[in-house]
């Protein structure tokens, strides 16, 4: 299996990885990944019976969730005293 490089309507070149590489890449289980799948509550491409990620993409999602971001992690603990 492994990655499968394929092409944009702009003619770059970009990358699509398997679930078991997805969920690597995330941190996840594979069942919570295809959990998410199945609620499309991820982006994600199905080519056949395939299920197919792209990187940016993922990384795109995660920075979109609720949270706090690097730089307002550190500015929040030097204000704190901590840095």
């Amino acid at each position: 299996m492994g990655k499968k490089k394929t092409e944009e309507k702009s003619g770059k070149p970009w990358t699509l990885i398997s679930i078991k590489e997805a969920a690597v890449l995330l941190g996840w289980s594979e069942k919570a990944l295809y959990h998410r799948v199945a609620r499309q509550q991820i982006p994600y491409r199905r080519i056949g019976s395939l299920i197919r990620f792209r990187p940016q993409e993922l990384s795109d999602y995660l920075d979109r969730l609720p949270g706090v971001s690097v730089d307002e992690a550190v500015e929040m603990t030097k204000k704190l005293g901590g840095i």
